[in-house]
């Protein structure tokens, strides 16, 4: 995909990479309990830095905020990371690369039988449980632990069930596929308004008196950006972004296999992936129309997102013009 190094992932290249170790509880197809596991590897950050992400496509914005990683495994399953997630937020080594994996025993198993401390390669499977486990679950049923293959890519900060791919064939950096219209983007420009886009094209517009129907949220920050560093502390106030987008969603669609491009009236934007915005742990992602006690003005426009979630602000859409959900 979108980077200048594309090559191939094995254990070699992984145990050249500093080294990750992230707990994780996995779930299967049906989204029933699998297991928990703790991942060795290493950081999926990492990974990508060494693949240098880079554009191949000139979609009219210079800056890689707007790319998705998208893996894909064995059996076709996929998981969407948005380049913001992976490179922008206070973990760098959340998304976990792993060749190596153990069961998460509790503290007090001594019989199960084998040596639970030891992490297993990608080709060697984990032991099954011993019949000891009984005799904390006194013989009744308790799940069948079922231990992930091959390389796995998983978030550790996810809610359960967490974005989680075993038996990974390919790892790519995919551009959203939305071209900056240059035509209509001005550095000084407004938005009074933000256009609503759903996978089936335009939905609506959202204005001062729409936005007011939602639930309001605040958010203080330390704003520190990648160039110029600290901004100053700012409180903003909004809705979350879920709440806006949720009426996007096609009927039955994955919200973890969305995402949402969100394009600024001077052609900056960002993405997001649905996981982040629909499942947010404690850090939504906020489309504000107040900052610091006062109503968006000037250069601003009507609308800002921030991303609560981000150490850096580099994600910040201000003179939001366009709120776009796209399918993967």
């Amino acid at each position: 995909g979108a980077v200048a190094k594309p090559g191939v992932l094995d254990a070699a290249r992984l145990a050249s990479l500093p080294t990750a170790a992230r707990k994780v509880k996995t779930s299967g197809a049906d989204g029933a309990y699998r297991a928990s596991v703790e991942l060795r590897g290493a950081g999926l950050r990492d990974l990508l830095d060494a693949a240098d992400v880079r554009k191949t496509t000139d979609d009219g914005f210079n800056r890689p905020l707007d790319t998705l990683v998208e893996v894909v495994g064995a059996k076709g399953e996929k998981a969407l990371f948005s380049y913001g997630e992976i490179f922008l937020g206070r973990d760098p080594q959340r998304v976990v690369v792993a060749a190596a994996r153990r069961f998460v025993w509790p503290h007090h198993h001594a019989d199960v039988g084998f040596d639970g401390a030891a992490f297993r390669g990608a080709d060697e499977e984990l032991p099954p449980a011993a019949a000891g486990c009984a005799n904390c679950h006194d013989g009744k049923a308790r799940p069948a632990l079922d231990a992930p293959r091959g390389i796995v890519v998983a978030d550790s900060g996810d809610l359960w069930p967490a974005r989680f791919v075993e038996d990974v064939v390919s790892i790519r950096v995919r551009q959203a596929g939305v071209t900056v219209d240059k035509a209509k983007a001005k550095k000084d420009a407004r938005a009074e308004a933000a256009a609503l886009v759903g996978p089936a094209g335009p939905t609506g517009t959202l204005g001062a008196k729409e936005f007011a129907r939602f639930a309001p949220r605040t958010w203080r920050e330390a704003s520190f950006g990648e160039g110029r560093g600290f901004r100053g502390v700012h409180e903003w106030r909004g809705a979350d972004l879920a709440d806006v987008v949720r009426p996007l969603l096609p009927k039955g669609a994955d919200p973890r296999r969305v995402f949402i491009l969100v394009t600024g009236a001077d052609g900056y934007r960002s993405v997001f992936s649905g996981a982040e915005v629909f499942f947010p742990n404690g850090s939504p992602v906020l489309l504000a129309d107040a900052a610091d006690g006062k109503p968006l003005e000037g250069g601003a426009g009507r609308f800002a997102v921030v991303a609560t979630g981000d150490f850096y602000v580099d994600r910040g859409v201000r003179a939001v013009s366009e709120i776009r959900l796209l399918a993967d």
